[in-house]
C-alpha cells in the first residue's frame, strides 16, 4: 500500500468537513403578515388585490412559507395573511461559527389589481418586530388603491 493511496481518503474527508462548515446553519424566524387592500374612493374591499414582498434590499420577492399559497393575494373582505421565514444569517463568524444576527430592516410591500394604480408601502425599522420578539407579526397598514381613471382620493 503506497502513502498516495491512504493520502487520498484523509484529503477527501478533510474537503468534505471544510464545505460542510461553509454552509450557513442559522435558524429561520417566522413572519405573520397581515393587511387589508380597499378602494380608496368607496372604501369597498379589493378581493384578488396580488401582494408582493421584498424584504431589505432584496430584488427577489420574499416569498410565502412553502405550504401556503405560490402568490399572495387579498381574500373577499380585502384581507390578507401570511407566514414569512427569514435566514438570520448575517455572515461567517470565526473559524466553524457563522453569526447569526440578520433581522428584517425593512420591508416594502407592493399590491396591484387590474384597473387600478400599483401602490408601494415601505415599513421601516421602528415598524418591525425586534429581533428577541417571541411573536412577530407584521401588522401592515391599509393600503388604498386608486382606480386608474380617479384622479384624487378622499382624505
Amino acid at each position: 500500500m503506497s502513502i498516495r493511496t491512504v493520502k487520498r481518503p484523509v484529503v477527501a474527508t478533510l474537503l468534505f468537513l471544510v464545505t460542510a462548515a461553509a454552509v450557513a446553519k442559522c435558524a429561520s424566524v417566522r413572519y405573520t403578515l397581515s393587511g387589508t387592500v380597499k378602494d380608496c374612493t368607496t372604501g369597498q374591499a379589493l378581493p384578488a388585490a396580488q401582494i408582493v414582498c421584498f424584504a431589505d434590499d432584496e430584488t427577489t420577492a420574499w416569498l410565502p412559507d412553502v405550504d401556503g399559497p405560490a402568490a399572495l393575494s387579498a381574500d373577499s373582505t380585502g384581507s390578507y395573511r401570511a407566514l414569512y421565514y427569514l435566514n438570520t444569517y448575517s455572515g461567517p463568524g470565526l473559524i466553524f461559527a457563522d453569526r447569526c444576527t440578520r433581522r428584517l430592516k425593512r420591508l416594502t410591500v407592493v399590491v396591484s389589481l387590474p384597473g387600478y394604480v400599483p401602490a408601494r408601502v415601505v415599513l421601516g425599522r421602528a415598524q418591525l418586530p425586534k429581533l428577541g420578539d417571541d411573536l412577530k407579526t407584521i401588522q401592515v397598514p391599509p393600503i388604498l388603491l386608486v382606480p386608474e381613471r380617479s384622479s384624487c382620493c378622499p382624505s
